[in-house]
């Protein structure tokens, strides 16, 4: 299965992320937060705690950030300060309503959607498999995904949040999610995506956000280092030495992520011994394979 994602003209801004930090009991997962959302962007927002996923419940209005602003614009807004439906969350967790069927769910969610929201719904429901009949909680835990993703694309919305994007889907449900996201995007939607590493999201984002504890590290898709092998090293740093050598993606204490440009690849593995690191890995693809893949390698 192939696609194209086009490219999205008069770029309007619909949101900005202002310098936010947010936190969970154990203190501080990510700050000094800055992003920029326009009209058909596809951002990925990349991280090993919950960082990621706080500021998309940010933005939708779930979270209440520790420090920062976010500025919406007036289409996306409701009241005073509350954002409206046309800024939909795509959460990693099941649909958890007992005793409450798939249509009864979809209908009492999109009550103030209209005639629109219900005859997406029928076609949304009909291309995935759903039973609109079947209750919520005798559903797989794909099919409740599902569900998720077709209220939200139901809603008419303009900005779209998904928490891990491939979370409890078979290869074949989220290339089919994949090709409604891409058709959302290409009509000028923007999505914002959530995981724990830029392997699981499996989709082609035009901004990359490391998000860490102290600081935030943003690539442009058409600025990442290609070709090159993309190494990941299980509790090991880069040498001082070999900085120049290669462009740091990720770093913490467990984990760090860089591309190795394609002249340096035969010092790769020295690069690696002076790390101190002993357990590693070197993917196949390159990062430019990566990003610019077809999908074809997820299909079952």
């Amino acid at each position: 299965m192939q696609w194209e994602l086009m490219e999205v003209n008069n770029l309007v801004t619909i949101c900005s992320v202002r310098n936010i930090a947010v936190r969970n009991s154990n203190g501080i997962l990510g700050k000094h937060i800055n992003m920029e959302i326009h009209t058909g962007d596809i951002i990925g927002l990349i991280s090993e705690n919950d960082a990621a996923d706080k500021v998309l419940q940010s933005v939708c209005g779930f979270y209440k950030p520790r420090a920062g602003k976010i500025w919406y614009a007036h289409s996306l807004k409701s009241g005073k300060s509350g954002v409206s439906t046309k800024v939909q969350y795509v959460s990693d967790d099941i649909i958890c309503y007992r005793n409450l069927t798939v249509e009864e769910f979809l209908v009492g969610a999109s009550i103030t959607a209209g005639e629109n929201a219900a005859r997406e719904q029928t076609r949304l429901c009909a291309q995935f498999g759903i039973d609109i009949k079947k209750q919520l909680l005798d559903m797989t835990f794909e099919q409740n995904r599902l569900v998720a993703y077709i209220l939200a694309l139901s809603m008419e919305p303009e900005l779209i949040l998904i928490n891990k994007p491939s979370s409890m889907l078979s290869n074949n449900a989220f290339l089919m999610v994949c090709k409604e996201l891409v058709e959302f995007h290409n009509k000028g939607g923007a999505i914002v995506m959530a995981d724990e590493s830029f392997e699981k999201m499996k989709f082609p984002c035009g901004d990359y956000h490391f998000i860490r504890p102290d600081d935030v590290k943003s690539f442009k898709r058409k600025s990442l280092p290609r070709p090159g092998k993309v190494v990941s090293l299980i509790g090991g740093e880069i040498h001082p030495d070999d900085e120049g050598k290669c462009q740091l993606l990720y770093g913490s204490r467990r984990l760090t992520k860089f591309v190795c440009h394609e002249h340096d690849r035969d010092n790769l593995i020295v690069m690696i011994y002076r790390t101190g690191c002993r357990d590693f890995s070197i993917e196949n693809l390159t990062m430019e394979e990566e990003i610019y893949s077809d999908f074809s390698r997820w299909t079952e």
